[in-house]
């Protein structure tokens, strides 16, 4: 008998803790490959992000029977005029968020260090990242915290929680709380995985080009024109709203449809 997907906050935690721990032995066979055999860290940096993934997600494939039409419908593809908005939502969080860090003294140049080969830095980024975390934090905890009926808001703060938290670090454990937490409110409106994907694709192309080019969205010359801030919040309350005008049909869905529920 097939068991139906959900989680709860200790199930959650289980979760990423197992992922930590195999990222951890992970880290240590890459680290004894480099001194002793002289592997290329270049090339062990991708392969040993991506493996903690394809073991957890290798571990709930075998506990559960991923339904395919769930599969299937967490692909979709919204409506072309979704795009903009969900964009326009994320650049407008991600120049408050640096704003915030400001004003508490975080600068994203004091604590991100490039320190691999370019390209493999560039793929684990941009392709590997969002593709991973996305499934992991979203199409997984996320999700397996509604399908449990978890109020809607608590599991986004909760998963974007810990996406902050495994990424281990001041800047990006604030930047990863807030921008998850967006991302995981498109995640709940529009129920598609790949829209986080390119969300998440392009919160990370904008922070790599920026410091390739080193520079910061730096907004500190604004930070004497409160006005501006207040507009940016306005805007982007009003974007919200739109899209949660136009998606909230799919939010009815969530505990309702029991054949939308993975099942693993």
């Amino acid at each position: 008998m097939n068991k139906k997907f959900n989680l709860n906050y200790i199930k959650s935690i289980y979760l990423i803790i197992n992922w930590l721990f195999i990222s951890i032995i992970t880290i240590c066979i890459s680290t004894i490959l480099i001194k002793k055999f002289f592997v290329p860290i270049y090339i062990l940096f991708p392969i040993s992000y991506v493996i903690p993934f394809i073991l957890i997600f290798y571990f709930l494939s075998l506990k559960y029977n991923f339904n395919k039409k769930v599969i299937k419908d967490n692909l979709k593809l919204s409506k072309w005029y979704f795009y903009p908005l969900i964009f326009i939502i994320l650049l407008l969080t991600m120049i408050l968020t640096e704003y915030i860090l400001y004003l508490i003294q975080i600068r994203s140049s004091d604590i991100i260090k490039y320190f691999c080969h370019p390209i493999s830095f560039i793929i684990t980024t941009i392709i590997l990242a969002p593709i991973c975390e996305e499934i992991l934090f979203r199409g997984i905890i996320l999700n397996g915290l509604i399908k449990n009926k978890i109020y809607y808001i608590n599991a986004i703060l909760f998963s974007s929680f810990l996406f902050g938290i495994i990424h281990m670090n001041p800047l990006q454990f604030i930047a990863g709380f807030i921008i998850g937490s967006v991302i995981g409110f498109i995640y709940f409106s529009t129920r598609s995985i790949l829209n986080c994907i390119f969300l998440h694709l392009f919160n990370n192309l904008i922070e790599i080009l920026l410091y390739y080019n080193k520079k910061n969205i730096n907004i500190s010359y604004i930070q004497n024109y409160k006005l501006i801030i207040f507009i940016i919040i306005i805007v982007l309350i009003f974007c919200i709203y739109l899209l949660f005008i136009n998606t909230k049909n799919i939010w009815k869905t969530w505990n309702i449809d029991n054949n939308n529920i993975i099942k693993i």
